[in-house]
């Protein structure tokens, strides 16, 4: 019952996901998706997500990116962080409530480490995930011919269940998981834009 549950829900989800997803098609080729992310007002269920550079022969050295929670229930600025991953890093990312103890950004587990990075809400709050390139032009490569796109990078999370130590994972579009050309198959724009090779593990 509780399998079929949580997959009534990931579908419904989906379900909304599809209806917004208009929102952000001006912008597919500089983002990243995850149709779901939960944290409950009173820290039972959080948010984490792991955004790592791989280090592909494809990639630019330093990759930016903003990281938003939609349909966060805020008291200020912080649906949202900016950072920078760098050749072999992974940065962490918690969606959490501000009340929640176990995250505090300045207790002594996290303070000081700019790969941890905290998207806060003031109460119960769900909604999807998305991830935008700072790179306004990601169709392109830099001089060096490497791309500075968020397909170069990948993105894995999991909404947990803190009570029982369960959850499940998240599903990301459009980063270096995602299906790419076969090699030596040359990338054809669509709509004049791309966003470069990727992995294409799929």
């Amino acid at each position: 019952m509780k399998r079929t549950s949580i997959l009534l829900i990931l579908a419904l989800m989906a379900f909304v996901f599809v209806g917004n997803a208009q929102a952000f098609s001006n912008d597919r080729a500089r983002s990243v998706i995850s149709p779901y992310y939960q944290a409950d007002g009173d820290g039972s269920v959080y948010t984490f997500v792991g955004v790592s550079h791989p280090s592909l022969d494809t990639a630019q050295t330093r990759i930016g990116l903003t990281l938003s929670a939609v349909g966060l229930s805020e008291d200020g600025s912080g649906n949202n962080t900016s950072f920078s991953v760098d050749s072999g890093e992974t940065h962490r990312i918690f969606v959490v409530t501000t009340n929640d103890s176990l995250f505090d950004p300045n207790g002594s587990a996290f303070s000081g480490d700019s790969r941890v990075h905290f998207i806060t809400s003031s109460g119960s709050s769900s909604g999807f995930l998305r991830a935008l390139s700072s790179n306004t032009n990601p169709a392109v490569a830099e001089s060096n011919g490497r791309f500075n796109n968020l397909s170069q990078l990948s993105f894995w999370g999991v909404v947990v269940v803190r009570a029982n130590s369960t959850g499940f994972a998240m599903e990301f579009v459009g980063d270096a998981h995602d299906s790419s050309i076969l090699p030596g198959t040359s990338l054809v724009p669509v709509n004049g834009t791309t966003t470069g090779p990727a992995r294409g593990i799929n």
